[in-house]
């Protein structure tokens, strides 16, 4: 079950070693709370990311999520997504 999400979609994407545990294999890991294979529910769980050689623990996601979502929530984004959103309305409104 688990070569189908690994290694096999590395090999569809022509990406070598993508999907393996091995010397010199791209090292990103999910480190799920639970065993998905027992239940499905364990992807919604994660502990940690190893991306790109760095340990990212559930705080540290949760803290860039969080800084994210206020950066892009702020007056600037909120007046040009408006604006944007009215001309997109506008332009492409039936009949116009």
């Amino acid at each position: 079950m688990f070569e189908i999400a690994t290694r096999e979609a590395g090999r569809s994407l022509g990406l070598p070693g993508l999907g393996t545990l091995a010397l010199g294999a791209p090292a990103d890991l999910v480190f799920l709370r639970s065993d998905p294979s027992q239940n499905l529910a364990a992807f919604a769980q994660i502990e940690a990311v190893l991306a790109d050689g760095r340990l990212y623990r559930r705080a540290d996601l949760d803290a860039r999520l969080a800084a994210a979502d206020a950066h892009f929530q702020g007056r600037f984004y909120s007046a040009v997504m408006g604006s944007l959103a009215t001309l997109l309305r506008d332009r492409f409104r039936p009949g116009g």
